[in-house]
């Protein structure tokens, strides 16, 4: 089965491959709009990390916590739940729904071209649904949802967060905030922290943990993780918002100190 989903898969791999490099280069308009991408080099690298740390702290330690929540559920899944009572197409079924709902939630945000509401809509979708999966880890003796509902849940509220942040919120980040550099920098370093700290987790579960049943870990797992995420996320949101309202403030200070200074704008008043 994996060599036959390879072979149908490897052509469109090499379609879509070749159709990225088609696209048209860059226009002036999106230079402007987007930033220009470069590579960066360590100093820079750890220069960007300073300049913006507070929020980025927040989001990569929030994405290991997700990363690890996935990783697990992914990996230990017939150990969470009882496989039992679903068919084994429920799983491509329910991921299937789950994407979609995804890829129209990502392609109406494509539509926006302001980076600022695209990074707060992120945030706060990613918080609704770390929310819902903390108040499911919670109370999952008495809400009685169905082992589908809840794989769904499951699929679409760590997707959207994870997937957002390895997609689409650091290339509109650069963007809003004019960083001469490229997402290479965020994702390589979300992605090592992640897997690190599922290992972590792993290695403190079976040396530390080992008498406790793996749907009882993950529902811990859920509504710690769900309560982290919702702050860091709601704590970026305050951040850049905080950020834009001083960067706005000094862009305004700054045109009405070259009106004053400027003798030919005072000459035309």
């Amino acid at each position: 089965m994996p060599a036959l989903i390879g072979a149908i898969a490897f052509p469109q791999l090499c379609l879509t491959g070749w159709m990225m490099t088609r696209f048209p280069r860059p226009t002036a308009a999106d230079i402007a709009a987007r930033t220009e991408r470069v590579t960066l080099n360590g100093s820079e690298r750890r220069n960007l990390f300073l300049r913006f740390m507070p929020i980025l702290t927040l989001l990569f330690v929030a994405n290991l916590l997700i990363t690890v929540m996935r990783d697990i559920k992914e990996d230990f899944i017939v150990c969470i739940i009882d496989v039992s009572t679903i068919s084994a197409w429920t799983f491509a079924h329910v991921d299937t729904i789950a994407t979609l709902v995804m890829l129209a939630i990502f392609a109406l945000l494509a539509t926006v071209k302001n980076h600022t509401a695209v990074l707060h809509a992120l945030l706060a979708l990613s918080t609704l649904g770390m929310g819902a999966l903390a108040f499911i880890g919670a109370n999952s003796d008495t809400l009685g949802i169905s082992t589908t509902t809840w794989l769904f849940a499951q699929s679409l509220c760590i997707d959207v967060a994870y997937l957002g942040f390895q997609t689409i919120f650091f290339e509109r980040f650069i963007a809003c905030f004019k960083i001469r550099g490229n997402v290479g920098f965020f994702i390589i370093t979300i992605d090592f922290v992640g897997y690190a700290g599922t290992v972590a987790l792993l290695i403190f579960k079976e040396y530390l943990l080992t008498g406790i049943d793996w749907s009882v870990f993950y529902d811990y797992i859920n509504l710690y993780v769900g309560l982290a995420c919702c702050i860091a996320f709601a704590g970026s949101m305050a951040y850049i918002a905080r950020r834009k309202t001083r960067r706005t403030a000094t862009t305004e200070s700054k045109a009405d100190n070259d009106l004053i200074l400027t003798p030919s704008a005072n000459s035309a008043l």
